[in-house]
């Protein structure tokens, strides 16, 4: 009816009105008096995907429950300087996973390690199960694609696993191939902007 279209009418111009007034208290609470338009992460993910100077040498690690590689990769990351960041080993002050995720993703970059933890197929072909990397390693992969870009994410991929078909065709890196994955993920990360010396990966 009129009068409760009226009525919703009414209310959002109240609502719209509340908010404008509490944005501006907080405009004038800020320290530096800045526009409070964004907040510091949308800010520093925008420059970090518009190739914007690294924030930092923090390297987020994505890992499924191949502890083995997750070691690997971290202890490499540390030998080329940098500083691994693993979700598990960092104290979760109350947090929800996905609180825990947000507050420590603030790196320069994300290697995403899919390897095979679980199985899954479509539901024609029931008998037929592929190795496929666990779903949070797949929900990350997407978060990270979203906050850094492409060219500051690298996944590490072992033979088999089922690649997601949104990700099918970039270029990921094959981690059953001796030491040459720790080439290739060091040419990445030095053509990312990270001071990578190449005579240290082997």
């Amino acid at each position: 009816s009129a009068s409760g279209r009226n009525e919703r009418y009414n209310i959002q111009r109240r609502i719209v009105s509340l908010l404008k007034s509490f944005l501006t208290e907080v405009n004038e609470l800020w320290s530096d008096n800045e526009p409070f338009s964004q907040s510091p992460v949308q800010i520093q993910s925008q420059d970090i995907k518009n190739g914007g100077t690294l924030q930092s040498n923090r390297v987020f690690v994505v890992h499924g429950h191949d502890h083995g590689r997750m070691q690997a990769v971290a202890r490499f990351l540390e030998h080329l300087g940098l500083e691994p960041i693993i979700l598990h080993e960092r104290a979760s002050s109350g947090d929800t996973v996905i609180e825990k995720l947000e507050r420590h993703s603030n790196a320069s970059y994300a290697v995403i390690l899919l390897t095979p933890d679980d199985v899954g197929t479509v539901s024609s072909e029931k008998e037929s199960l592929h190795p496929r990397a666990r779903q949070n390693v797949i929900l990350e992969l997407g978060y990270f694609l979203a906050r850094l870009g492409r060219n500051r994410t690298a996944a590490l991929v072992v033979q088999g696993v089922e690649i997601p078909s949104d990700y099918s065709g970039i270029v990921y890196i094959s981690i059953d191939k001796g030491v040459e994955w720790k080439l290739l993920l060091a040419r990445e990360l030095r053509a990312a902007g990270f001071n990578i010396n190449l005579n240290k990966v082997i």
